[in-house]
């Protein structure tokens, strides 16, 4: 199971944050492309032209960096998307930041998994009660 999250800060104010189930059946890294994809996408809705994209992910980091993107079939072309969504700002710059610094961004993917998991026994259960 995979989920997204991200934040869009501006000089310390947190202008958005957003998080997103993916799927049952996918890995991490796919879910770090996705959270990179959708982040993008709301920069891009919000009008925002210059971003520094700060990600956990040595591997996207090292691919964003050096222009080469993984070409994975099971990555729905995600790397399609993502080059078109970066061409849309004027500058990006991409830095590796560790896992505790990006822990936020990393509740949001893990609240998007646990919000799924619990909609899910509920519509299991019925209406039932579910005993922990």
């Amino acid at each position: 199971m995979c989920g997204a999250g991200f934040i869009i800060w501006y000089k310390n104010i947190k202008l958005y944050s957003g998080s997103e189930f993916i799927s049952e059946n996918n890995t991490k890294n796919f879910a770090e492309y996705y959270a990179l994809l959708i982040a993008l996408k709301k920069c891009n809705e919000l009008n925002i032209k210059n971003i520094i994209i700060k990600s956990d992910s040595e591997l996207l980091s090292k691919q964003l960096i050096n222009a080469e993107f993984i070409d994975i079939e099971s990555y729905n072309n995600l790397d399609t998307s993502i080059e078109l969504e970066l061409n849309n700002f004027k500058s990006y710059k991409i830095i590796h930041i560790s896992c505790e610094k990006n822990k936020d961004a990393n509740n949001l993917a893990n609240k998007a998994i646990t919000d799924f998991i619990v909609t899910k026994l509920h519509n299991k259960s019925n209406n039932s009660y579910i005993e922990c």
